[in-house]
């Protein structure tokens, strides 16, 4: 039992001290003010959704089928009933200047972390053979296969629903729609 607590002990003691070696980001403000960033995140999210629901429901309902071609369609057409209602989407709809500069600055704490190595090698190895364009409101590209967000900044990233996902695309931070493989919006040049 003693040997137990002892072993516990020195892992949180080991930990804290991991914790405390992380350098403070360059915008502490920002972070600290985590609770209201986030909140707009999610509002701003959350309408972008339910814009996308909408829409949806203007479509022919999609029946359980297997059939690939039919599946395409439905993306397709419902990329292009968003793609249209958003024609006029820009940069910072979203990602707006504070969000953007939460981000930064979590993500220059990822990467200043005791794992920064094997978050930055995990990016390098999957990124795209072939370079990307990165602008609101096209498609990425369905030939190329999209990357998965490393752990830690999912876990310090605000949670998005299953419609969404974080991409890093090049040096980018990309916010990608699930169902229409529309880039919504993004941050560049987030990365080193």
């Amino acid at each position: 039992m003693r040997i137990i607590f002892w072993t516990l002990l020195i892992c949180l003691t080991t930990a804290a001290l991991d914790v405390s070696a992380v350098p403070q980001s360059s915008e502490p403000s920002v972070l600290r003010d985590e609770a209201r960033i986030t909140k707009q995140f999610q509002e701003r999210v959350k309408a972008y959704v339910q814009l996308q629901k909408q829409l949806e429901h203007m479509l022919p309902a999609l029946k359980q089928t297997r059939d690939e071609g039919e599946i395409h369609e439905h993306q397709l057409a419902l990329r292009k009933l968003v793609a249209d209602a958003r024609r006029h989407a820009h940069r910072g709809d979203i990602f707006t200047k504070d969000i953007s500069r939460y981000y930064r600055a979590v993500t220059t704490d990822v990467l200043h972390s005791a794992a920064a190595p094997v978050v930055e090698k995990t990016i390098k190895e999957r990124e795209a053979a072939r370079p990307i364009e990165v602008r609101v409101n096209i498609v990425f590209p369905d030939d190329v296969p999209v990357q998965t967000t490393p752990p830690l900044f999912l876990m310090r990233f605000p949670v998005l629903s299953m419609e969404l996902s974080y991409r890093f695309v090049g040096r980018s931070l990309v916010l990608l729609d699930n169902k229409t493989n529309l880039i919504v919006d993004f941050i560049p040049d987030i990365l080193p």
